[in-house]
């Protein structure tokens, strides 16, 4: 069996015998001003967030539109005498007695 350190027991001892921390009860006014100052804080993190979100979200939506436009066109190329041809039987129609 291991030997009692008498630094250790003098240590256990006093520790034992200091006296209870004093209790801190916060009063209500202090309690309603960090909770409005996480509440507060809360807001602006919740806007900073949305923010970042929609700015995010217009970006995607444009360069996808951006990115379709420039697909539309370059595979248009090879229709547009033929949508133009089309356009212009629908007017010589139109305008024909």
């Amino acid at each position: 069996m291991k030997s009692i350190d008498p630094q250790l027991n003098r240590l256990l001892r006093a520790a034992s015998q200091a006296p209870e921390p004093a209790c801190f009860t916060p009063t209500n006014g202090w309690v309603r001003s960090v909770m409005h100052s996480c509440q507060t804080q809360g807001k602006k993190l919740d806007e900073q967030l949305s923010d970042a979100v929609l700015k995010w979200s217009l970006m995607g939506a444009l360069t996808i539109t951006a990115l379709s436009f420039a697909w539309h066109f370059s595979s248009a190329g090879s229709l547009l005498p033929e949508v133009v041809s089309l356009a212009n039987s629908g007017i010589e129609i139109s305008l024909a007695p």
